[in-house]
């Protein structure tokens, strides 16, 4: 936090309190917040980010995982999607994140092909490899389930 607080007076010297640069404080004092486990701040953080950029696929990426925390996965879902919809570039973490609140709701399917994308985009990504792995390891499939 303090921190936080010399970056603002740095940049409000330097006359650089634009919209970019609330994005990245707002950004950043969120990730701090999240990592203390201060979901709710976390979130009022990346809502910030979101209500100057709404097209921000950072801080809906951000604030889906902090409902995913929080164990939303409603909102988590919906947060990563929004994130999948703006990102220019494709994230096979927000794939694998949004793939965990599948699973956490149950959704196997959609938790599958959701492991399986982020695999797609990066075939080194151990975590994905990890919980695709963890989903098959659980007695939850049929012997004659064949889901890819």
């Amino acid at each position: 936090m303090k921190y936080l607080v010399i970056l603002f007076l740095i940049l409000s010297i330097t006359g650089c309190i634009t919209s970019d640069c609330n994005i990245a404080i707002y950004n950043k004092q969120g990730m701090a917040l999240f990592k203390k486990g201060e979901y709710d701040q976390a979130i009022a953080n990346y809502d910030k980010v979101i209500e100057i950029n709404p097209k921000c696929a950072r801080a809906y990426d951000n604030r889906g995982t902090a409902f995913l925390r929080k164990g939303q996965y409603n909102r988590a879902i919906a947060d990563y999607n929004k994130a999948i919809e703006f990102n220019t570039k494709k994230c096979s973490g927000t794939y694998n994140n949004r793939g965990l609140a599948f699973y956490n709701k149950d959704q196997y399917k959609q938790a599958i092909s959701d492991y399986n994308k982020a695999i797609e985009i990066d075939p080194k990504s151990v975590i994905a490899f990890y919980n695709r792995g963890h989903l098959f390891n659980r007695p939850i499939w049929p012997s004659n389930c064949w889901l890819w």
